[in-house]
């Protein structure tokens, strides 16, 4: 059915998502999480397929919007604000809304 293809469309999305995790990580630059914020986090289903088929934690932030809040990390940071750092200010503006962990059914 048309259904059962776009399932599929959306779990290859998720799969690719994976190859990306895993080569990054092979590469020395693993993670435990994925931070997200933009149209992606939006969909609860979409979350938790890329939570399952990734075996990660999936962490919607509070903003949506990912590029601003970039932007207003960066001028805290070289502003001297929040320690004068990038890592600061992210622990003082970056904020969790909600996180789906992967079901191990």
């Amino acid at each position: 059915s048309k259904a059962h293809v776009w399932r599929a469309a959306l779990e290859g999305v998720c799969y690719g998502t994976r190859a990306s995790i895993e080569s990054l990580a092979e590469a020395g630059h693993g993670c435990t999480e994925v931070l997200l914020a933009g149209g992606a986090s939006r969909s609860e289903l979409w979350l938790q397929m890329h939570a399952d088929v990734t075996g990660l934690p999936f962490v919607v932030c509070e903003c949506t919007e990912g590029p601003l809040l970039g932007c207003a990390v960066l001028a805290a940071s070289a502003a001297g604000l929040h320690g004068g750092t990038p890592a600061g200010a992210c622990a003082a503006m970056v904020r969790q809304a909600r996180r789906i962990e992967p079901d191990p059914a």
